[in-house]
């Protein structure tokens, strides 16, 4: 078999043609992907034509997409003796591995982290989860591990692989970088998430600040208060000393003088 291009390699959201050639003795041949019988164009099923079956044993993938990758095969049956007997050639059409994870991700303790990752690419990658931090470097993660807390699953869909990252109950160390990477015998790509762990407490501090600064203040005015009223009485009490030494003075003279007239 021969394609065109050689040794083609579908891209995500990169759609190309490509051509595959069956060589035969003259003899039409029947086609089929990942062992499944081609019959009609759209095989995905989702409106368009995926592949189209021409003249002189020819296949032609349409706009290429991943889900358009696999193995294509075309074969002819022969019938000798009564018995069946394929002839068979394949060619395998591979796709890029693509990594999408969202950039960070923010929660407070206590909560649940789902960080999901969404891979692209054929043959169908494997995928690794790591945790990067400066506390323990680089730690793969697999189900179980930060005190059972990580769990990791996989849904298989045929555009991708969605690989979700669970931790339950996040605590103030889990705040790292999460790498999602994912890789197959022909390609790799990875990507990186960046986990914020707020305390629980967090939006309550503004609120604590203000309450503290009032009471503060609160404190600060009763205080000017009593020294206001404390330096008020002073005064009062220092005008009236010298209106009672005036009366006993006066009281004094008049004693004096009743005592003259009374000699």
């Amino acid at each position: 078999m021969t394609t065109k291009p050689e040794d083609p390699i579908i891209e995500v959201k990169k759609a190309e043609n490509i051509t595959i050639y069956c060589a035969t003795n003259g003899r039409d041949v029947e086609w089929e992907k990942n062992g499944v019988k081609i019959n009609g164009t759209d095989l995905d099923k989702d409106g368009d034509n995926d592949v189209l079956v021409k003249e002189n044993n020819t296949l032609i993938i349409v706009n290429s997409e991943v889900t358009d990758a696999g193995v294509y095969s075309c074969f002819i049956e022969h019938i000798l003796d009564g018995k069946s007997l394929i002839e068979k050639e394949s060619v395998e059409i591979q796709a890029v591995v693509a990594v999408e994870l969202e950039q960070s991700v923010n929660l407070e303790e206590g909560e649940t982290a789902h960080i999901k990752c969404e891979i692209q690419g054929y043959p169908v990658p494997s995928v690794v989860w790591y945790k990067e931090s400066e506390e323990s470097g680089t730690v793969e993660l697999v189900n179980g591990t930060e005190k059972g807390r990580v769990w990791i699953s996989v849904e298989v869909k045929p555009e991708m692989i969605i690989s979700t990252l669970i931790i339950k109950s996040v605590q103030h160390e889990d705040r790292a970088l999460y790498n999602c990477t994912a890789a197959n015998d022909y390609t790799y790509d990875s990507e990186e998430c960046m986990l914020r762990v707020k305390d629980r407490l967090a939006a309550l501090w503004p609120f604590i600040g203000i309450l503290i600064e009032v009471v503060v203040l609160c404190a600060i005015i009763l205080i000017c208060e009593k020294r206001q009223k404390g330096k008020q009485a002073q005064d009062e009490d220092d005008d009236e000393l010298p209106s009672k030494k005036l009366n006993d003075n006066s009281s004094k003279e008049a004693d004096i003088r009743l005592r003259n007239i009374n000699s």
